[in-house]
């Protein structure tokens, strides 16, 4: 078992400079993208969405429907698997 206390303030792994996909090469690249793009995010504002929640009852029966509307994307644009998407809410 681990010893000690975890205090969160182990530094982040950053990019030290800048780098191209010919310099490092493809499996070298992925890694370096994933870093970069991860420590992008990290310094980047928040995603902001307005979410709206409806509930209502039919006979007795209730039921919920949720959805958001993306405001500012945020940390979510430096992200490739981020990415916040509209949940519609049908008028009723």
């Amino acid at each position: 078992a681990r010893e000690g206390n975890d205090a969160g303030d182990h530094p982040p792994i950053t990019p030290v400079r800048s780098a191209t996909e010919n310099e490092v090469g493809s499996e070298a690249w992925r890694l370096y993208e994933l870093v970069t793009r991860h420590f992008l995010a990290t310094v980047s504002p928040d995603c902001k969405f307005m979410r709206t929640k409806v509930r209502f009852e039919v006979n007795g029966e209730g039921f919920a429907v949720s959805g958001r509307k993306l405001i500012d994307p945020g940390f979510t644009r430096v992200m490739k698997s981020g990415e916040m998407q509209d949940i519609e809410v049908p008028d009723f």
